[in-house]
């Protein structure tokens, strides 16, 4: 073999081992690439859908949030019902207590009343109003008179009675009564009394509107 040949041998076989080694470093790259992307697969897979907290475990236990919340809030709501009943009387118990309120209330204003100063130049005015109210001017109209009635006034306040039968219809009586007396009495406290025979008795106080307070003695702030 000559020298021009050898040369040409020798250069060929490093080409050829070149090729070689290039070949084989792409294999390698490529495979290492294949291993990678299999575990950044995995990972995802893992951080996405994570053992044990499956769709169906999570929205179980979102389940059994939303059950204890709601049993939570039954007890809660349960136990604020019992205390505001506790708290508050039955209608039985409040129809009871009625007559007993009633006499307090009728006693306390009865006792402003009598404390009060006379005052002819109102009241008397005041009294022929009223009385000629419940005797002439409701009854025209269709309205009930009374079987008893009393009225009379001092320094701007006045006290009223009307007793009526059991099975009278009063609501239109009071009504005509608050609208006709709203001149003189703009302000009035009606207090009803259930008598021994069955009839009713009203006990209405009036006041002018700069006398307001004398209505609220002895009454809860509720009231």
């Amino acid at each position: 073999m000559s020298i021009e040949s050898a040369r040409h041998w020798r250069t060929a076989t490093i080409i050829l081992a070149l090729l070689l080694l290039g070949s084989l470093l792409l294999v390698l790259l490529h495979s290492r690439g294949l291993a990678e992307s299999g575990d950044r697969d995995q990972l995802i897979a893992a951080q996405a859908d994570p053992p044990g907290s499956d769709t169906g475990d999570l929205q179980g236990q979102i389940d059994a949030l939303r059950q204890q919340l709601a049993a939570s809030n039954a007890a809660s709501l349960a136990a604020k019902t019992g205390t505001a009943a506790a708290a508050r009387p039955s209608l039985a118990e409040a129809i009871a207590q009625a007559p007993q309120r009633n006499r307090k209330a009728i006693e306390a204003l009865d006792a402003v009343y009598a404390s009060t100063n006379a005052d002819p130049a109102w009241a008397k005015p005041a009294e022929h109003r009223l009385k000629q109210l419940i005797n002439e001017d409701i009854p025209a109209t269709g309205g009930i008179l009374p079987l008893e009635k009393s009225v009379s006034c001092k320094e701007e306040i006045c006290r009223i009675s009307t007793t009526f039968h059991s099975g009278d219809d009063t609501t239109l009586w009071i009504d005509a009564f608050l609208a006709g007396a709203a001149q003189d009495l703009p302000r009035t406290r009606i207090i009803p009394r259930i008598n021994p025979d069955g009839s009713t008795t009203f006990f209405i106080y009036g006041v002018s509107e700069d006398r307001l307070g004398l209505l609220h003695a002895n009454r809860p702030s509720s009231g």
